[in-house]
């Protein structure tokens, strides 16, 4: 029969896909990772193949040749369906490329996963670089995604269990964290993966009680807001049209504004999970980050619902100036140099003119769904924030200016010598190794001192470049040694 032969070749190229994705397993196993999460990945994808390859001769052989075409049609589909699921993991493959130690700042991983699990202990991570200039959280747990591509398959191998067999290793949800490979080694990517952190916890937060508050609270001013626009309906459309076309319309607001309000709040709150892990290292980190586009780009369909930037500076800076103590910085930090802590603080001056500005809320204002929405938004955020601090134990890791300025004047003379910032050199105590947030606002302070120009003549000085550079590798290693230190310190005993 030409039908049961031209299977027969399609289930040969099947398996010989699925083979082909097993043995780059197989290879990219052979690649330096410095985390463990690349490798069970691969090894995940590896032994799905070998299932669904397994799967695919007995589907194979399930099938009643004897039977009309149309019905052995369904049979076909599932064999598409498989090749298609093998195409999809070689797809993924490129997560793990992605994740090779040299593609990564590869100094951090180890004392990121840690900070990670003091308050998700329960996830695992991985950081991958691409080539978009984006940070990214990948909200879908990996683990669940491929199980759901395996389920329908067990009829087809019943000597196999897929978590005992398949997914032995990826026994708990399983998150991949994206960076721009541009920014691979700037101390700007550090607080960002805070933020992208963020990202899981505030889904949390976001309830379907809370979205059901929100469309109580909404539903009557929105079902004006489709009043009018029945207004420019005829007026011959019969009452019953009209009732049902409403009906559209304020199911199709209240949607739109759950996208507005979820957005929002995804990233406001993001944003505070970066401030409190790093302090004004994250501000500041939002700045570079705000410059490079518009600041009152309005939250729309094309751009994802974002906030505005200048919506999240002000975020950020309320934030620090509700926990006090930060602004003005003193001349201490730079063992008082005044001109240094001077160009720092005009950095604060200028965040808080940008955010002084209301340019982005007269914006928003002029779409009145996202008017509506950003006002319940604002009401909200203080609970997010609470709920970060409190429930989410953020405020446990939360950085302080009380507990982290007296550190930072050491840490920041050391980059000063080009040595990394990694250890209190002025402390008695030996123990006294810095954190990640002390070493990156010491970074940060440190780069906005020193001006970006030549100071005499005002022209760029290539010479800043390689300042730059230095600083990044500076931080980095600092980061790597710290961390050594302290697994060191809690091994020891």
């Amino acid at each position: 029969m030409l039908q049961k032969e031209l299977a027969q070749h399609y289930v040969l190229e099947i398996a010989a896909r699925a083979t082909t994705v097993q043995n780059r397993c197989t290879r990219l196993l052979d690649e330096e990772f410095f985390s463990t999460a690349p490798p069970i990945f691969a090894r995940t994808i590896q032994r799905m193949c070998a299932y669904l390859s397994k799967a695919t001769l007995a589907i194979y052989d399930d099938i009643d040749w004897s039977l009309p075409a149309e019905d052995i049609d369904d049979d076909l589909r599932i064999l598409q369906n498989t090749d298609q699921i093998i195409k999809i993991l070689n797809q993924q493959l490129r997560y793990v490329e992605a994740a090779r130690t040299e593609r990564l700042p590869w100094s951090i991983v180890a004392s990121f996963e840690k900070l990670v699990a003091a308050f998700l202990p329960n996830i695992q991570i991985m950081l991958r670089a691409m080539w978009q200039y984006n940070y990214a959280f990948h909200m879908l747990d990996q683990g669940q995604v491929f199980r759901r591509y395996l389920a329908g398959y067990h009829a087809y191998v019943p000597d196999m269990e897929l978590e005992r067999d398949v997914f032995q290793e990826m026994n708990r949800p399983f998150h991949i964290i994206s960076f721009p490979s541009l920014e691979q080694k700037h101390i700007l990517l550090h607080c960002l993966l805070g933020h992208e952190i963020g990202h899981l916890l505030v889904t949390e937060f976001l309830t379907k009680e809370r979205e059901a508050a929100l469309i109580d609270a909404l539903k009557s001013e929105i079902s004006k807001l489709a009043d009018e626009d029945l207004q420019q309906l005829p007026d011959s459309l019969e009452e019953e049209a009209r009732r049902a076309v409403k009906e559209a319309l304020i199911g199709r607001k209240l949607e739109e504004a759950l996208f507005f309000w979820r957005r929002a709040l995804e990233e406001l709150l993001s944003d505070s999970a970066g401030v409190l892990l790093f302090g004004p290292a994250a501000l500041f980190s939002t700045l570079d980050l705000a410059m490079q586009t518009s600041l009152d780009v309005v939250p729309s369909a094309d751009t994802d619902y974002y906030p505005p930037w200048r919506m999240r500076l002000r975020h950020g800076l309320e934030l620090l100036d509700h926990q006090g103590g930060w602004f003005p910085i003193p001349d201490d930090l730079f063992k008082g140099d005044t001109e240094r802590a001077r160009r720092v603080n005009d950095r604060v001056s200028l965040i808080r003119d940008l955010a002084a500005k209301q340019s982005d809320r007269f914006e928003i204002s002029k779409s009145r769904l996202a008017h509506l929405v950003y006002r319940e938004v604002a009401a909200m955020v203080s609970a997010g924030n609470l709920f970060l601090t409190n429930t989410k134990g953020l405020g446990h890791q939360q950085a302080t200016a009380v507990e982290l300025y007296p550190r930072l004047p050491s840490l920041i003379e050391r980059l000063d010598y080009n040595i990394p910032p990694n250890a209190i050199e002025d402390a008695i105590d030996p123990e006294q190794i810095a954190t990640f947030a002390e070493i990156l606002n010491a970074a940060w302070f440190k780069k906005l001192s020193l001006p970006s120009f030549d100071p005499v003549t005002g022209q760029f000085d290539p010479v800043g470049v390689e300042t730059r550079n230095l600083m990044n590798n500076l931080t980095l290693k600092a980061i790597e040694f710290a961390h050594l230190a302290t697994e060191y310190a809690e091994w020891k005993p």
